[in-house]
């Protein structure tokens, strides 16, 4: 559904920046949303865009389900048709980690080893601490839009766009994973911890 969804999302996007071209578009996405989303990206940079030309001005990416192997396809064309992207992911969302069999490979949207997949442009956030640490059939810990700390880091994002996520906040503590490249980690006392 999220390939069949493509054209009709672009029509939207489309038509928010062609009524409103001095409106700022921002798009968040969860789990196989994003998919969808990049697709779109995708399908728009290929064709130089919406009419109006504009990019959005901010992509957010809660819980990505995209295998890393797409992500690799698509991070060009997300990051040329998005001012900002910042992606919120986990070391502990059991549904975009049994979804890595689904793809049969690396889901970009899971943090593997401590250290999520880094692509230039996308500003990743490792959020696994202020997650619920105890399972639940309930959420799978895919659910990081409904923790405070997060949506208070959406809000300084859309509020006052800076790609910095360490601007916006003293949670966030920007980390250097190995051949430099730059990630962040979401600091708080989660649900579950003493």
């Amino acid at each position: 559904m999220a390939e069949a969804s493509r054209n009709a999302f672009q029509t939207v996007l489309c038509d928010a920046r062609t009524r409103y071209p001095d409106a700022k578009v921002s798009v968040i996405a969860h789990s196989m949303g994003n998919y969808l989303v990049a697709n779109a990206l995708d399908h728009l940079a290929s064709r130089g865009g919406c009419t109006a030309g504009a990019k959005i001005s901010n992509l957010v990416m809660m819980s990505p389900d995209i295998p890393d192997e797409k992500m690799r396809e698509l991070h060009q064309p997300i990051v040329s048709q998005a001012d900002i992207v910042t992606a919120y992911v986990s070391q502990i969302d059991r549904a975009v980690e049994s979804s890595e069999v689904f793809w049969q490979g690396p889901n970009f949207g899971f943090v593997r080893n401590g250290v999520p997949i880094i692509y230039p442009g996308i500003f990743s956030i490792d959020v696994t601490s202020v997650q619920d640490i105890n399972f639940s059939f309930m959420s799978l810990n895919h659910d990081s839009y409904s923790f405070s700390q997060i949506m208070e880091d959406v809000y300084e994002l859309l509020r006052k766009p800076d790609p910095q996520p360490m601007s916006r906040s003293l949670r966030i503590a920007e980390m250097t994973a190995r051949g430099g490249a730059k990630y962040y980690v979401m600091n708080g006392k989660p649900k579950g911890r003493n």
